[in-house]
């Protein structure tokens, strides 16, 4: 009998906070919350109502970030950063807007890595930038404990402007079948490295109470961004786990836009024609600008965070976008000077879904999903589990003050100074990348073809 195995991962702008635990390879059944004492055992506490979660925690605690180098953090973030230019590659051949959180996907995908063997392993890493697993692990661990760490509260441009320090936090947790053979390596790895543990609940006999059990995580994860991740129908008797990454992100900009100065502009759409989108104006404050061949950029700053947005010169946009990978981004953040400028920025909102399986599989990740030859025995070695799909949904709002935004993946596995003046009037098409300032990480990423 073929079994489900779902895989969840979830990238946030809400309230997150972490586990630390891992789990026993064999659970009791889910009729409480279990917690070890100082002797190791488990003492169950009332169960959570109506989500029938046990939930339990392992002895082995969650690596410090400092175990990793900072050559393997630098390795993590270089690798997400291939790993999202190329994906955004696949997901950018429509013709609307683009958003998802790169860093989720890259979280998620790393913790199936962890249970991947064979050429399923192979490929699943070629497609991450994994060059050395046995340290992967250890260096997400590092860049998951070090991202939102580089806030400073600099003297505010403007004393009226509204400033809440950077919130930035991740989670991860998985949600397991109750007695289920999971490996216990796996789950060591998820403690150490995760930070995750298991919460158990029956999806073989109330897998309807543990889809709403998850969704109603993530909903709190999301401060309610993100309702019904999983739809009716998407878990079911043979589901077996379900991994759940979640990160909050909630910043204001540096250099603050008057809400008084938001007016209807034109954007030029990229068939030709012009629609009225509520525009942000400001002039004479500071950013970092940069031109080159067919575009134009500029840096602009959060508390802790920044979003590069680039615009194509009229008529090169899908030339431009064509071209983002690395080597581009990194010509122009060295082409970047400081200016004064004068800005103007839709305001916008956005919600984006998408099935990754195609995109991975352009990717090279292909045994991972085929029913006869994915290997994922690192993670249990009863019966065999694969990929059967991956959905991420992400949303951003982007105001005067700031920017909020979320995100969800789910994989469904189964069984078988001084400066000169400049203008940008960002009017057009353009791209985006909202970065964490401490690590350099791609949180974040899109296209905004139609602010409306």
């Amino acid at each position: 009998m073929s079994r489900a195995f779902v895989f969840m991962i979830t990238a946030l702008l809400a309230v997150a906070c972490g586990y630390a635990p891992s789990v026993p390879s064999s659970a009791p059944s889910p009729t409480a919350s279990t917690r070890p004492t100082d002797t190791g055992s488990i003492q169950p506490t009332p169960a959570a109502p109506q989500a029938q979660l046990t939930e339990y925690l392992s002895t082995v605690a969650r690596d410090p970030a400092t175990t990793a180098t900072d050559g393997q953090l630098a390795t993590a973030v270089a690798s997400d950063e291939h790993f999202a230019l190329n994906l955004y590659q696949q997901l950018a051949n429509g013709d609307g807007n683009v958003f998802m959180s790169p860093y989720s996907i890259s979280t998620c995908l790393s913790m199936v890595l962890a249970g991947a063997r064979g050429d399923t392993a192979i490929q699943l890493a070629n497609a991450l930038g994994v060059d050395d697993p046995d340290t992967w692990d250890a260096g997400r661990n590092r860049l998951d404990q070090s991202i939102g760490t580089g806030f400073s509260l600099p003297p505010q441009p403007d004393p009226s402007a509204t400033v809440q320090p950077l919130v930035l936090q991740t989670a991860n947790t998985m949600f397991g079948q109750t007695g289920y053979p999971f490996q216990q390596p796996f789950l060591d790895t998820l403690a150490r490295d995760y930070g995750s543990g298991l919460q158990g609940v029956d999806f073989a006999t109330q897998w309807e109470a543990a889809r709403l059990a998850i969704n109603d995580w993530v909903a709190v994860k999301t401060n309610q961004r993100i309702l019904d991740l999983l739809p009716p129908g998407s878990v079911d008797d043979m589901t077996r786990s379900v991994l759940v990454n979640a990160i909050y992100f909630k910043a204001n900009w540096v250099r603050q836009f008057s809400p008084e100065a938001t007016r209807p502009a034109p954007f030029h759409l990229l068939d030709g024609s012009t629609i009225e989108a509520p525009t942000m104006n400001q002039n004479g404050m500071k950013f970092e600008f940069a031109q080159g061949t067919g575009w134009t950029a500029a840096v602009l700053p959060y508390y802790g965070a920044s979003m590069l947005v680039i615009v194509p010169d009229e008529g090169k946009f899908g030339e431009i976008e064509r071209q983002l990978d690395a080597e581009f981004i990194s010509e122009v953040d060295s082409s970047m000077s400081e200016r004064q400028l004068t800005l103007s920025l839709p305001k916008f909102s956005t919600e984006q879904s998408a099935d990754l399986v195609d995109a991975l599989n352009a990717l090279g990740v292909h045994d991972l999903f085929d029913q006869g030859k994915a290997d994922l025995t690192g993670i249990e070695t009863v019966e065999p589990l694969y990929i059967s799909h991956v959905e991420h949904k992400a949303n951003i709002s982007v105001d005067e003050h700031g920017t909020e935004a979320a995100a969800a993946t789910a994989a469904v596995a189964e069984a078988s100074s001084g400066a000169q003046s400049a203008t940008l009037n960002v009017d057009r098409p353009f791209l985006y990348l909202i970065r964490d300032s401490a690590t350099n990480e791609i949180l974040f990423m899109g296209r905004m073809v139609d602010p409306n």
